[in-house]
């Protein structure tokens, strides 16, 4: 005996058309997981760089503090340096054709510079300062170049005793006052870098 009264399939339309609000609620709920998961992933990635960048600039001023000191030692030394090659150039009449004195070398890093660049970590570190510590580096640069050049200097008059004493000591004297000079330039560099007021 057939069913007086069959049930007749419901159009795909219209069973759409009631699960409608069940999905879009469904594909907002899973819009609004990917933009949180998305906007979590650049919070976290915004505060690597920003640990980055405060890592790099803590090691740039440590390493600036360390080369602030070795420069300290090294003008100390060349203002010794500096007055026996003064009085020796004054000397006209001196003989003895030997020399000697000491000068330090200072040994200027520039680890964490490079490390900071190379990582990308100054991208993230103010500009203004960044520019700041880029010319102090600069500058940190030809000061290891003019101390080169005395250190080649020394070497090369150390090996002849063919010039008179304050003639020697007159050429070496132009070459360390120049890097005085370069070196009292870094000093106020670092300071102004560091804030330090002395």
């Amino acid at each position: 005996m057939s069913n007086p009264n069959p049930i007749e399939p419901t159009p795909l339309h219209m069973r759409l058309r009631d699960r409608l609000p069940e999905i879009l609620i469904e594909a907002g709920s899973v819009v609004i997981a990917l933009l949180l998961a998305q906007a979590a992933g650049i919070w976290h990635e915004q505060q690597q760089q920003q640990e980055l960048a405060s890592e790099a600039r803590t090691a740039i001023v440590s390493e600036m503090r360390a080369n602030e000191a070795e420069l300290d030692k090294m003008r100390a030394s060349m203002k010794m340096s500096i007055a026996s090659l003064a009085a020796t150039a004054q000397d006209k009449g001196a003989k003895d054709t030997k020399m000697s004195f000491s000068l330090y070398l200072a040994l200027l890093s520039q680890s964490a510079w490079h490390a900071s660049l190379d990582t990308g970590a100054m991208q993230h570190v103010d500009y203004g300062w960044t520019m700041k510590i880029a010319k102090v580096y600069e500058l940190q640069e030809l000061v290891l170049h003019a101390q080169s050049g005395v250190f080649d200097q020394l070497a090369d008059f150390s090996d002849t005793d063919t010039q008179s004493p304050h003639v020697v000591a007159a050429h070496m004297l132009s070459r360390q006052r120049s890097l005085e000079e370069l070196a009292d330039g870094l000093d106020a560099g670092y300071r102004d870098a560091l804030g330090d007021k002395r």
